[in-house]
């Protein structure tokens, strides 16, 4: 990249675009011929956007299947004045040591 390189026009974009474009059809050919399939079934933003409405959680875990009223998403805070925890209470979690 050179200091003094012009900005990069809008054509010149589109024509990336379509390389691009271009090049994905490409590849998810290619994946279809080695792994069998349809090109159609190696397109990320179709998979993408078929579960973006889904939930998401960590651990890999079906959010259904969480407990109504789990802390983390109660919204009510979860340490306070009034119930502080020690250490101890934290190790003995952590570690669980009994």
């Amino acid at each position: 990249m050179t200091r003094d390189q012009k900005p990069v026009s809008e054509d010149e974009i589109d024509a990336l675009r379509e390389g691009m474009d271009q090049q994905r059809e490409e590849i998810r050919g290619a994946l279809a011929e080695d792994l069998g399939g349809d090109p159609s079934d190696y397109d990320a933003e179709a998979h993408l956007n078929a579960r973006a409405g889904e939930p998401v959680t960590d651990g890999g875990e079906d959010a259904s299947e969480l407990p109504e009223d789990d802390p983390l998403f109660t919204g009510d805070p979860l340490l306070s004045p009034e119930d502080p925890v020690d250490e101890t209470e934290i190790d003995d979690t952590l570690y669980e040591r009994e």
